[in-house]
């Protein structure tokens, strides 16, 4: 339910929110393998979704 959630905060296309769906999918089962400690739970998931911006902010830039 989470990550539909996430999709579709995402909502630019739904191309877009179907491509962000699995991204959804692997930063909620992290965070729930991660429960366990919930601060550093949310510093990973958070982390993770930045270097994934980060990542396609540069191949927007920088495509090769």
């Amino acid at each position: 339910m989470s990550a539909v959630l996430f999709a579709s905060l995402h909502f630019y296309s739904w191309r877009y929110v179907i491509s962000t769906l699995p991204v959804g999918l692997v930063l909620g089962y992290v965070y729930v393998v991660e429960q366990a400690r919930p601060r550093r739970a949310f510093w990973i998931v958070t982390t993770i979704h930045a270097l994934r911006n980060a990542n396609s902010i540069a191949l927007l830039h920088y495509p090769s």
